[in-house]
């Protein structure tokens, strides 16, 4: 806010022009000149003042200009940064999908592509959504699978969707084998998050942390081979007649985007 002496200066000047103007022809020369000395200070702080509002206006001015460029660059940093996520996004896609179709062309069963839409969050997502069903030639007890290895099997078929139970689901069991000494025994989920339980090897068994576990094809719902997991861990159960050994999965389940739904007739399953 201007204070009240800067106004009555502000006047003066204004007013000094016609002052002097209207100075009488009688006034000599000089008396103008004094009278001009006299307010020469107020005419240099006039002249600082208005020197010092232009500076300021000229700051504000370029202040401003400043300030739009800057958001100007800061929306076109947003824009870049979200077209760079964006095409991040899409090559990961692009690798995850060219996995699919490789794993696809090779297996000598159909592999029917689906997209996980749903999980079920309030229990170690033990189950997932996918979005294909009967039209699309889902049944019921079809493997789910990924290059990586054995992701479930389907539980439920709606006519677009079905459910899929995965290998952590302690209701899962599938009849498997460690791939180095053939021990048989069941793999089935343990409730515990990334883990799942391979029980009834032999008392003295001769598998190891590391080993492979596949399925053995027993039964008519897994082929023979596909890759389960590995031995985390062998402890002996409490009643001495068997051991059992923590399998840690080949799908990383917190990850799942898509999945392949495995048409196989019982004959195959061998």
């Amino acid at each position: 806010m201007v204070s009240p002496k800067r106004v009555i200066l502000i006047i003066l000047l204004l007013c000094l022009p016609l002052l002097i103007i209207i100075i009488p022809r009688s006034i000599s020369n000089k008396a103008k000149i004094n009278v001009v000395s006299l307010l020469n200070p107020a005419l240099k702080a006039g002249s600082f003042v208005g020197f010092n509002l232009k500076q300021k206006s000229r700051k504000s001015q370029t202040l401003d200009s400043l300030i739009n460029e800057r958001d100007i660059l800061k929306k076109k940093v947003a824009d870049l940064s979200g077209e760079l996520a964006e095409l991040k996004e899409a090559s990961i896609e692009n690798e995850r999908l060219r996995g699919l179709l490789s794993f696809k062309k090779a297996s000598r069963y159909k592999l029917i592509p689906a997209q996980i839409i749903a999980g079920d969050s309030t229990n170690w997502h033990r189950t997932i959504i996918i979005n294909k069903g009967t039209e699309q030639g889902i049944k019921e007890n079809m493997p789910v699978v990924l290059p990586e290895g054995l992701v479930g099997k389907i539980i439920q078929v709606d006519k677009n969707l079905s459910r899929v139970m995965l290998m952590i689901d302690p209701n899962l069991k599938v009849s498997s084998l460690v791939q180095d000494s053939r021990e048989a025994g069941i793999v089935e989920g343990s409730g515990r998050p990334g883990l799942c339980k391979m029980k009834y090897l032999l008392p003295q068994t001769t598998a190891r942390p590391g080993d492979i576990v596949i399925s053995s094809g027993l039964g008519e719902i897994y082929p023979k081979g596909i890759i389960i997991g590995r031995i985390k861990k062998i402890e002996k159960d409490s009643s001495g007649l068997y051991s059992y050994a923590w399998i840690e999965p080949a799908v990383n389940f917190s990850k799942l985007e898509e999945v392949l739904c495995m048409a196989i007739k019982p004959s195959l399953s061998f």
